[in-house]
């Protein structure tokens, strides 16, 4: 993926094409892992009251969303990722 975005890249600064050049760049960097996009969800102070628990607290919201099914899935995707 990596040769082929290097290789659009090339044929877009050969044919003067900068813009899809830097896009194609961009791109590589991602995916070699040189640049990471981050991005925030959720709005304004959705996640206050979260911030605002103690350890105690957390560990006993995750259990009963644990216990309610509410985030096995959240935690299967979290496993699957790569660190």
């Amino acid at each position: 993926m990596i040769a082929k975005q290097e290789a659009i890249a090339q044929a877009a600064q050969e044919a003067g094409q900068h813009s899809a050049a830097v896009s194609a760049y961009k791109e590589v960097s991602i995916l070699s892992g040189h640049r990471v996009e981050r991005r925030e969800e959720g709005t304004p102070g959705e996640f206050a009251m979260i911030e605002a628990m103690n350890r105690a607290e957390l560990i006993n919201l995750i259990r009963v969303g644990l216990e309610q099914g509410e985030l096995t899935e959240v935690f299967a995707t979290a496993r699957s990722r790569p660190e």
